[in-house]
């Protein structure tokens, strides 16, 4: 009797965070208007969960599901129903904070916290060289929203965002996503900076 080997499991394709962060949006909908009008539901459930659980750093927990959702997507991971898999994700982010109460003030989306991250000093100063270089690498424009938005103040960030999106002339929807692309890119050249080196990264703007 001929048995046939065992069938190999096909290898999950790789995006770029910027991809995934697309491929996440089209989820919610083809449409790109309704894609936005779903990302804000699913943000406003996500807040609600986090609420009613007695979080004060909402808005960064909700980044949090986002941030991982989008890794997750990049991962080669599918997802079929968003919502469920989001809400989902956000159980296990609120279980993480229950181990560390701290983090449930920490920002989530802080530059300085994914740059200080680790304990050794050499590591340290590599994600700072990292972190400069590559909002150097983004469009002045981008690099500068991105830090307003992600390092405002805890107690007034949610008025802070909106305050940026008063000036933008956009919806606050509209500026949560630009601000999640851009930190895709970000990220995806952090990444690629602490892989291979600060030599890799292309300057773009005198940020």
């Amino acid at each position: 009797m001929d048995f046939l080997p065992p069938r190999e499991k096909k290898p999950k394709s790789k995006q770029s965070d910027h991809e995934a962060f697309e491929k996440l949006l089209s989820l919610f909908d083809p449409d790109r208007d309704r894609a936005g009008e779903k990302y804000e539901t699913l943000r406003l459930k996500l807040a609600q969960f986090f609420r009613a659980r007695g979080c004060l750093a909402r808005e960064d927990l909700t980044d949090k599901v986002f941030d991982r959702l989008t890794r997750k997507i990049a991962e080669g991971e599918e997802i079929h129903n968003v919502f469920g898999y989001g809400l989902g994700v956000a159980r296990l982010v609120w279980l993480e904070s229950l181990k560390n109460p701290e983090a449930r003030l920490e920002s989530f989306d802080d530059l300085q916290v994914i740059a200080l991250k680790e304990e050794n000093e050499i590591d340290k100063k590599s994600r700072l060289e990292c972190l400069d270089l590559c909002l150097r690498a983004l469009p002045e424009e981008d690099g500068s929203l991105l830090v307003e938005y992600c390092l405002s103040e805890h107690g007034s960030r949610s008025a802070t965002r909106q305050q940026m999106a008063d000036r933008l002339q956009i919806p606050i929807g509209a500026l949560r996503i630009r601000a999640h692309r851009i930190k895709a890119k970000f990220s995806e050249c952090f990444d690629r900076c602490l892989k291979h080196g600060p030599k890799k990264v292309v300057i773009l703007s005198s940020f």
